[in-house]
């Protein structure tokens, strides 16, 4: 399933989706029929569990970050699960959030915070722009 590299459980995935945007989740590991899993927050849904193939959609599967040892990739597979049926929010808990909640304990948004920046910045030169024809 995975062309890239094994994944062990605790690996922080992600798939690249249209305009760059990345869409992750976390490797949790087999379930008892041996499918691969992935915790995922999908949008207009909740965090769920899903099969690594219905995850990745024929997309190439990258892992941004591993487990430092056997008990942090424990904490993390505990802390994803932890967030099975939480809400998707673009905002407040989008798919990075949960996974970065899963692996540092904390949520965050790399791609949010870089959007807003970006927005931020049109809006600064739209202003100055539109200030100068006056």
């Amino acid at each position: 399933m995975n062309n890239q590299v094994e994944l062990r459980p605790g690996d922080k995935v992600f798939v690249k989706g249209d305009f760059g945007v990345r869409h992750y989740g976390v490797y949790v590991g087999w379930d008892w029929q041996g499918k691969e899993i992935v915790v995922q927050n999908l949008k207009g849904r909740s965090v769920e569990e899903t099969s690594l193939q219905a995850f990745s959609a024929g997309q190439p599967i990258f892992i941004e970050q591993r487990a430092g040892n056997w008990r942090h990739a424990e904490e993390i597979v505990l802390r994803a699960r932890s967030l099975i049926g939480t809400n998707y929010d673009l905002i407040s808990f989008n798919c990075e959030q949960a996974a970065n909640y899963a692996v540092h304990g904390r949520p965050f948004s790399l791609q949010l915070q870089e959007a807003v920046g970006l927005l931020l910045l049109v809006g600064v030169v739209v202003f100055a722009i539109g200030s100068g024809r006056r």
